[in-house]
């Protein structure tokens, strides 16, 4: 009977340990709406900042981060929200739109320190100011919380207010199409005042961004009026375009950001590879290059051509080793590849 008891007890001890070392505590630590006021027709931003504490791994499908949006301001694009930052590709994201939700299921096993911000495009439509709408976000737990669950950082609301536009454009519709390998941007006003121009913005990677067109502006309107533009250059990969809606006296705005993803086959090769004394580049259009570079192994660059090194790159002098050749492309795309000097 003893031995029976304090088997008991040892497992007693066995259960409650692991209870201490798996006890996950998922968290919604901040929930934001910027900027306030959103302005009617443009795009503001929600950001809920997401982490994994305690201890142990939370499994694949456990979690759904919900967000949830007042009618005046809503998820941007309505057929499939703009969603980034650091911890947006643990989820994978469905959007209800009639319901105005977005839920994200983590498609990862997340272990304590996981975590980071998730970044949702928005755009006004409603005018409240000066009230605020609020945004809610909530963790939910379909097969059940963890263990170490703190119910208390599981929901945020903070709140959002849309005001009047004083923009010059009114911008009503902005879409990105493919058309074979190039992008087709069409876009519509529903008002313009003392417009001076459009510039189309590229990027690929929403932090840096290039003009690729400007389009002249109608200066004076009060009726519909449609405008496009065609990038027949586009990277391949992932490309984000938003307008730059300039006035004469030199007030802007920002057009909400659309995405075209392209599969373009890239005309580069290098040889010989192992290499002794010349590398040759072989490039389906120089013109598209904008410089080519050769960093060493440990990061130092070794040579840089502004213009096209169509006798090659003469690499005789430099050490035995491994290399890696960047050709930045016009539209700003970077490709890599590793070359091995003997």
């Amino acid at each position: 009977m003893k031995k029976v008891f304090l088997s008991l007890i040892s497992l007693a001890l066995l259960v409650s340990t692991y209870s201490s070392v798996m006890a996950q505590d998922p968290s919604i630590n901040a929930l934001q709406v910027a900027p306030d006021p959103i302005l009617q027709y443009e795009t503001g931003t929600i950001t809920v900042n997401f982490s994994v504490g305690g201890s142990g791994a939370i499994p694949a499908g456990n979690i759904i981060l919900q967000v949830s949006t007042p009618n005046s301001y809503l998820p941007d694009p309505a057929d499939g929200p703009l969603i980034t930052g650091t911890a947006a590709g643990l989820f994978t994201w469905v959007y209800d739109a009639p319901n105005r939700t977005l839920n994200g299921t983590n498609n990862v096993i997340l272990n304590p320190g996981d975590g980071g911000l998730v970044d949702i495009q928005v755009r006004g439509f409603v005018i409240t100011a000066p009230s605020f709408d609020n945004t809610i976000a909530n963790l939910l737990f379909p097969f059940g919380a963890p263990n170490g669950n703190s119910i208390g950082n599981d929901n945020l609301v903070a709140g959002g207010r849309v005001a009047a536009n004083p923009a010059p454009v009114k911008l009503v519709t902005f879409t990105a199409n493919k058309e074979a390998q190039t992008a087709v941007l069409n876009w519509s006003t529903a008002e313009e005042v003392n417009s001076e121009r459009f510039e189309v913005e590229h990027s690929l990677n929403g932090k840096q961004w290039r003009t690729i067109g400007t389009v002249a502006a109608k200066g004076n309107s009060q009726s519909t009026l449609w405008y496009s533009f065609v990038d027949a250059d586009p990277a391949n990969g992932e490309n984000l375009y938003r307008l730059r809606m300039v006035d004469k006296d030199r007030t802007h705005a920002y057009s909400p950001v659309r995405s075209l993803s392209f599969d373009i086959k890239v005309g580069t090769y290098l040889y010989p590879n192992p290499v002794a004394e010349k590398l040759l580049i072989n490039i389906d259009d120089w013109n598209k290059v904008e410089r080519v570079q050769v960093y060493s192994n440990s990061g130092k660059a070794v040579y840089e051509a502004q213009s096209a090194p169509v006798d090659g790159i003469d690499v005789k002098n430099l050490p035995a080793g491994l290399y890696v050749v960047r050709v930045t492309r016009t539209n700003g795309a970077v490709e890599a590849y590793k070359v091995v000097k003997n």
